[in-house]
């Protein structure tokens, strides 16, 4: 008899056993919530909207369908900028089309952008008027993680050393965790 109880003892700790390793423990629902809520609100990125210009001290071609250029930022971005222009190409309309890839350095960081440009044809010949899409796509320091939009409209003189006229921008910054700083 004896034997018999402790096969049946053993028998329902096992099955006990095998059904607690089964299951798992999890946090309440509501629990689960909070924390997924919690996570999403420390990545949504702190937007403003920002207005300037850039100005270039230097452009040059460097090959038949590139250049490269640099110059200040003036307004919201201040700071410097340099630009990496490529796969130029004239239009039939006369418009010059374009890629770029842009780096604004700020004192706290870059901002680095992917860019769409149009150069379209000016009364004056020696000018052109930039209209173009900037799409920021990260950056480093205080912009690690940037996102966001500018659009450009402007007026230059390419031919100038240092060329002449200025690209106006406006657009929205976004920046994942961004503290509060006016120098941004």
């Amino acid at each position: 008899m004896r034997q018999r109880g402790s096969s049946l003892g053993l028998v329902a700790v096992t099955s006990l056993l095998a059904a607690c390793s089964e299951r798992q423990i999890t946090a309440p629902s509501n629990a689960l919530d909070l924390a997924a809520s919690a996570e999403r609100h420390a990545r949504q990125p702190d937007c403003e909207h920002v207005r300037g210009a850039f100005v270039f001290t230097r452009f040059a071609f460097t090959g038949p369908t590139t250049a490269a250029g640099a110059g200040t930022v003036r307004g919201h971005l201040s700071g410097t900028f340099t630009a990496e222009y490529f796969d130029i190409a004239p239009e039939a309309d006369g418009v010059i089309h374009m890629h770029a890839h842009h780096t604004i350095t700020r004192r706290n960081g870059t901002i680095m952008t992917s860019d769409e440009i149009r150069l379209f044809p000016d009364p004056d010949p020696a000018w052109v008027r930039p209209r173009s899409r900037l799409e920021v796509t990260g950056g480093t320091g205080a912009y690690e993680g940037a996102t966001g939009l500018l659009l450009t409209d402007g007026r230059v003189n390419l031919n100038e050393v240092p060329p002449a006229g200025s690209i106006q921008f406006r657009g929205r910054l976004c920046v994942p965790d961004a503290e509060e700083d006016d120098d941004r």
